[in-house]
């Protein structure tokens, strides 16, 4: 009798699958090419440089700021050793990406961040502490933009958590962080675009319960484990290019993820099947929740619509030796 079900149910899937195939259509998706615009109403600060009352250090200025305010740091007095607390609706800008270096000297979060309607760009932010939580930018907050930068040597690239929700994350690289690039714990309606994810030791990208995030134009480069999803709905993934990933997902407990159109490192006829793990009871636990076997099945996702040809990521040409052919 069982192996009557099994057959059924393997002969079922197979139709779907088939049936997929044939007649899912293609997802439309409309791709904003300026998906961030910056605004600022307040007053300008100024850190480093050579104006006569300009600040010494980062912190000082973002202590004296007021919300709406922009504080903006020149690159000339670079590396910037500093861990940095943001508790204000601020503008932390800085002057290139590249040479303005904010350096956590191996302790603590670069940047802690505690507001909401916060925008940083234009930082190089390195070298946080080792303790689990540590990153470069850790936040809890609520319309965060976190725009052209560079995330490296860290515990954490960027971690989100505590609820925190419509996040905005675009045109970063983040790369070499020993437990993984970002990650998004209890974090809501987050939009994940045109950033390079590449070396990360651990996860690139962890989506931890939670959900309706967008994940979309991304480059993911010989990362330990590309994408990973713990009890996560709602979430798009589409567009984005998976190269040399020593695994691209590890999804676990019914995760709710769509894939479309993603290119997985050479060109595919057929749909990408992807493999997330659900657990269940072999045997029940009893009436007060004792005992028990568990047990975990293999439920298939599927892009439907793989792209032949990889994405035109912006800056994944700086790095030697990293063409995504």
């Amino acid at each position: 009798m069982q192996n009557k079900i099994l057959r059924k149910g393997l002969v079922v899937g197979i139709i779907v699958f088939f049936i997929g195939i044939c007649i899912i259509p293609s997802s439309g998706i409309q791709l904003d090419n300026t998906i961030v615009n910056l605004t600022y109403r307040g007053s300008n600060l100024y850190v480093g440089g050579s104006g006569p009352n300009n600040y010494t250090k980062i912190q000082d200025a973002i202590d004296d700021a007021n919300n709406g305010d922009k504080v903006y740091v020149y690159n000339y007095s670079s590396p910037y050793i500093e861990n940095i607390l943001i508790e204000k609706s601020i503008n932390l800008i800085g002057e290139d990406k590249f040479t303005t270096i904010i350096d956590g000297n191996k302790m603590g979060t670069v940047i802690a961040l505690r507001a909401n309607n916060v925008n940083i760009s234009g930082f190089t932010l390195k070298n946080s502490g080792h303790w689990w939580m540590s990153g470069g930018i850790n936040y809890i907050g609520k319309n965060i933009t976190i725009y052209n930068n560079i995330l490296s040597n860290n515990m954490h690239g960027i971690w989100s958590h505590s609820y925190s929700s419509d996040i905005n994350i675009y045109k970063n690289i983040i790369t070499n962080n020993e437990k993984g690039g970002i990650d998004l714990y209890l974090t809501k309606q987050a939009n994940v675009g045109y950033n390079i994810f590449k070396d990360n030791s651990g996860i690139a990208l962890n989506l931890n319960y939670e959900g309706n995030h967008n994940i979309i134009l991304n480059a993911f480069i010989n990362n330990q484990i590309a994408l990973s999803s713990f009890v996560c709905y709602n979430c798009l993934v589409s567009k984005n290019n998976f190269i040399r990933n020593r695994l691209i997902l590890s999804a676990f407990l019914d995760s709710k993820v769509s894939w479309d159109k993603n290119y997985w490192g050479k060109p595919m006829i057929f749909p990408k099947v992807l493999i997330g793990w659900e657990p269940f009871w072999i045997i029940p636990p009893d009436e007060y929740g004792h005992g028990g076997i568990p047990g975990i099945y293999p439920y298939p996702m599927f892009d439907w619509h793989p792209a032949k040809s990889p994405y035109e990521i912006p800056d994944v040409s700086i790095f030697q030796g990293c063409s995504i052919e």
